[in-house]
């Protein structure tokens, strides 16, 4: 009988054991865009949080009792609400065209909601890329409050963000929060060396950011964040072409198979006979990435791309030839060349209290190749040398390459007995031998000043080689002084070692003599944020930015030039408003006062030289808005409106103080609406207007280019996993210039590419989503 009692409670003890694990749920959260997994989405039910999903996306819990829904919330993503039946398998969020905060990483290198961060940042979404198909990155930057990239052709580049149009290290390019090229060694071309097909979404920041990435962080930093390996099996192949020549396919593959995911994104770009005389162009772009989840507080990343890039340089054109729009060139051999490579394997540790650690280490193998548009210059000027040979130029061959490696290493720790509080400090080596070399060639111009061949001399111009040490540590503090009121201050030490060994002896074109220099420099940031409730809020800051002169700045020459590091004061107030989902609207007052900048100055005889500016002021005001007019039709508008000018700066015995510097549009402006009807899914329209306000074309004010308007449509259609679109770019063909100088040899402009109608056709497959 005793025996029968013993069964009897056993019994009824595993039943109700059955009974209270019976409710069982998982699955995996997916961006319904780009099928990636959402890692830090909270599953909850109307009365508490339940579950967050892992790195892989992942949730598995248990309930006693059955709820009837659950809801699914994960910070700039539409919350959902689905019942306990369908809480399983895949399931898709969709992020919010308008909504302010969203969850970003380049403000700290980690996770941070946008509304805790006193900067100005600005997101492009994985929607807002896909919806726009770019063909260049100026195509999706330009709609960014603040930026202007300019187009010089074949994905060729310059920036302004806060600054004038320039050519100067002032702007630093992450991929994945780590510069794509190193400190000290910039290139405004730089953005060549990106893989367009394996972007998920854009976050910049304007203004300085040097207290966390260091020097060149200054006009802004522009962190491409690439795709990570889907949650289930997808893959895309796209075909593209447009009449001006241009032709491209991209593939797309990836799948999670376990605790690994694998993804390969590649694109294949070329022109032939466009619009311009001497412009074709190829580009090979090929990335490969997998993530291997350990366990739920340990996780690996690597990554490697390569990028193989050939482009011939065609050069701009005069007035003549611009405003009776004549696409030849002079040129007819210049041409740049890239090979690119770099490798980041990551690995995260995830402590408990939202702790998390990383170490990151890297190498890049990155060699341009030129034979410079820019470089060439005429034996015959009237000014400089009226005696001499019109039939001949002089020009050079050169190779600029840098073998890289290094590591970032970052710690976050939050603090319970302050509530909000948290700390991160990190610490990044980057060693970069640098080595450049130059030939000089002998250049034949014809009668009609076309450049047509070229012979290459037993001449040596320069040849050294550069160690680059760029030492960096970082610390950077939070803390909610209330429930409102966050206060943030960073501080970054950067120590850079510059090894100068001249291959050439002291009577080369290049015969600078052996050195060490040594630059450094403490950076700090301090701003607060204030939430005002409902999405709404303010921030001010204030920080420091620094910039060393660069290697190419340094040393090409007979001697070391006399440069100072130029320093950057930024003072910024701005704010967020949220108004019910349906609107959002973000702006900011900044102040960035330069001391040494560096400035490029157009010299007689065509060549650009290095200056510090003395002191320089950049004024001005940013705004964005994100409008859902209607359930089908939203609108989008970003601008700035600034000066730049000149506070004490006097060249070649020429004062230009006060003036406003050159390249310096007052007024840019970025504008778009958008149809998506709700009896036809997946059917989008737009309509994006791009203005450039006019400027000085020198730092003298003594000439002025108009500026620009252009009108872009965008239209396109998926069924069944078949999309088509249409872009119609510059829809009304008008002539214009993305970039225009003046100089001693006269007005140049860098023409903007005439209409354009790119026709796209893609097929995506997926497997196994809901």
């Amino acid at each position: 009988m005793k025996f029968i009692n013993i069964l009897t409670v056993f019994t009824c003890l595993l039943y109700s054991i059955s009974i209270q694990a019976q409710f069982q749920f998982s699955g995996t959260l997916i961006d319904q865009n780009t099928k990636e997994p959402l890692s830090g989405a909270t599953i909850s039910t109307p009365d508490e949080g339940i579950a967050i999903t892992n790195y892989n996306g992942q949730f598995e819990f248990e309930l006693e009792e059955k709820p009837g829904n659950f809801w699914i919330s994960y910070i700039g993503y539409e919350t959902l609400e689905i019942s306990a039946e369908d809480l399983s398998g895949i399931i898709p969020l969709t992020a919010s065209p308008t909504l302010i905060n969203q969850v970003i990483v380049s403000a700290n290198r980690d996770s941070k909601n946008r509304t805790e961060a006193p900067v100005s940042i600005s997101t492009i979404s994985p929607q807002l890329l896909e919806d726009t198909k770019p063909t260049r990155l100026d195509e999706v930057l330009n709609k960014v409050t603040g930026v202007y990239m300019v187009d010089l052709g074949n994905e060729q580049h310059t920036m302004a963000i806060r600054q004038p149009i320039n050519y100067k290290g002032l702007f630093l390019y992450l991929e994945d929060g780590l510069p794509i090229r190193p400190t000290g060694i910039f290139n405004h071309n730089a953005l060549l060396e990106m893989n367009m097909a394996a972007l998920r979404r854009i976050e910049v920041i304007r203004g300085p950011s040097s207290s966390l990435y260091g020097s060149e962080a200054i006009g802004g930093a522009i962190n491409f964040i690439t795709l990570r390996p889907a949650a289930i099996p997808t893959g895309r192949v796209a075909l593209q072409a447009n009449n001006n020549g241009y032709r491209r396919i991209d593939l797309n593959a990836s799948s999670t198979f376990g605790k690994i995911g694998i993804g390969l994104s590649a694109y294949y770009a070329e022109r032939r006979d466009g619009f311009r005389e001497h412009s074709d162009f190829d580009k090979l772009a090929l990335t490969f990435r997998a993530d291997y989840l350990i366990d739920d507080n340990n996780s690996l990343t690597f990554d490697a791309t390569y990028i193989d890039y050939y482009a011939d340089m065609t050069g701009s054109l005069d007035s003549a030839f611009f405003y009776s729009e004549n696409y030849s060139s002079q040129q007819t051999f210049t041409n740049r060349e890239v090979d690119a490579f770099r490798a980041k394997l990551t690995y995260n540790r995830y402590w408990n209290n939202g702790n998390k650690t990383t170490i990151a280490l890297f190498a890049r193998d990155n060699s341009i190749r030129q034979n410079p548009s820019y470089r060439v210059r005429d034996d015959y000027s009237p000014w400089g040398n009226p005696e001499g040979d019109p039939n001949l130029a002089h020009g050079e061959i050169n190779d600029n390459s840098v073998y890289s490696y290094g590591f970032i290493a970052q710690h976050k720790q939050n603090f319970n007995l302050l509530k909000g509080a948290s700390i991160t400090l990190g610490t990044s080596l980057d060693n970069s031998p640098n080595t450049f070399e130059a030939n000089y060639i002998s250049i034949v111009k014809n009668d009609e000043n076309i450049y047509t061949d070229f012979t290459k001399i037993d001449s040596v111009l320069t040849d050294y080689k550069v160690d680059l040490v760029n030492l960096g540590a970082y610390a950077n503090l939070d803390i909610k002084l209330t429930e409102k009121l966050q206060f943030t201050a960073a501080l970054r030490y950067d120590k850079l070692n510059f090894d100068f060994k001249n291959n050439l002896d002291e009577n080369a074109f290049s015969g600078a003599p052996d050195d060490v220099d040594d630059f450094s420099a403490i950076t700090p940031k301090v701003g607060m944020t204030y939430d005002l409730g409902k999405g709404n809020g303010l921030f001010v800051n204030y920080s420091q930015g620094f910039l060393p002169p660069q290697v190419s700045e340094l040393y090409r020459g007979v001697k070391i030039p006399s440069l100072k590091p130029a320093q950057f004061d930024n003072y910024e107030i701005g704010g967020w408003v949220q108004l019910n989902k349906k609107l959002s609207f973000d702006y900011s007052f900044y102040q960035l006062d330069g001391t040494n900048e560096i400035i490029s100055v157009r010299l007689d005889d065509g060549t650009r030289e290095n200056r510090n500016a003395g002191k320089t002021e950049h004024r001005g005001v940013e705004y964005g808005l994100n409008w859902s007019i209607t359930n089908d039709l939203s609108l989008r508008v970003s601008g700035t409106n600034a000066s730049h000018k000149f506070v004490d700066y006097v060249e070649d015995g020429a004062d230009y103080s006060e003036n406003e510097m050159g390249q310096a549009p007052s007024w840019i402006a970025n504008s778009e609406i958008s149809y998506k009807p709700s009896f036809l899914p997946k059917f989008r329209a737009s309509l994006e207007w791009q203005h450039i306000d006019g400027y000085y074309m020198d730092n003298a004010n003594s000439a002025s280019y108009k500026g620009y308007d252009i009108f872009n449509f965008r239209m396109g259609y998926e069924f069944k996993g078949i999309e088509v679109w249409a872009n119609l770019m510059n829809l009304s063909n008008e002539l214009y210039a993305t970039v225009a100088r003046r100089s001693r040899w006269g007005d140049s402009y860098s023409v903007g590419e005439p209409r354009a109608i790119n026709i796209g056709l893609a097929y995506n497959f997926q497997k196994g989503e809901q």
